[in-house]
């Protein structure tokens, strides 16, 4: 045991400068569906349908923030390694990069074909790093980020939590009401006017 383990170090050491993609191939603007699977909560779900994405869970499905999702999709994408930590399957277990210890990302495109399937593990040792494997990749790489945190969220931590969204280009009217009342309004030629206690002039388009 002690001269296999001795071996694996040593191959390992010899392609560690070998950076490498953990997703390989993966193109986000692809993505169409990510089911995250956690030890310790029930799978999401997150979908885009018409460029709008929503999370599911159980039975409970919401709009979802898309920037969170954008975040996410850009980290695997950009996920590499040149360290090398292990092949041996029996370390898998404590690494937290095998089936049911892992955080499982699985990202698929609009005809459910496969783009990502990756296993995020442990923190490193200096924290700001994680242990990943490919889905049935045989090396365990430390990867740079704190990429489990960002994967590993509840149904709540992935929804969109905006109370409305506000279109800067249909707003006509500003109204502002207190000791003194502001009214900004745009007129049929796209300028602003501002009018305050009666009187009228031009607003810049910076301070609107």
């Amino acid at each position: 045991a002690g001269i296999y383990f001795a071996s694996e170090q040593l191959e390992v050491k010899k392609s560690q400068r070998q950076e490498v993609y953990l997703a390989a191939g993966f193109d986000a603007a692809r993505a169409a569906s990510i089911t995250i699977k956690s030890p310790d909560r029930d799978a999401v779900t997150l979908k885009k349908q018409s460029g709008s994405w929503t999370v599911t869970s159980g039975e409970k499905s919401y709009a979802a923030d898309a920037a969170a999702i954008a975040g996410l999709l850009e980290q695997i994408e950009k996920m590499k390694s040149a360290t090398k930590v292990s092949k041996n399957p029996e370390n898998f277990v404590s690494f937290e990069v095998s089936e049911g210890k892992a955080v499982t990302v699985k990202i698929q495109d609009a005809a459910a074909d496969m783009l990502a399937w990756v296993l995020l593990g442990k923190n490193g040792p200096d924290i700001f790093s994680t242990y990943a494997r490919a889905h049935e990749g045989k090396y365990v790489y430390l990867v740079p980020g704190l990429l489990k945190n960002s994967a590993d969220r509840e149904l709540s931590g992935w929804r969109d939590k905006a109370l409305f969204k506000l279109e800067p280009d249909t707003v006509q009217l500003y109204s502002v009401s207190g000791d003194k009342s502001l009214e900004l309004k745009k007129t049929n030629a796209g300028a602003w006017q501002a009018a305050c206690d009666g009187k009228v002039s031009d607003a810049a388009v910076s301070a609107v």
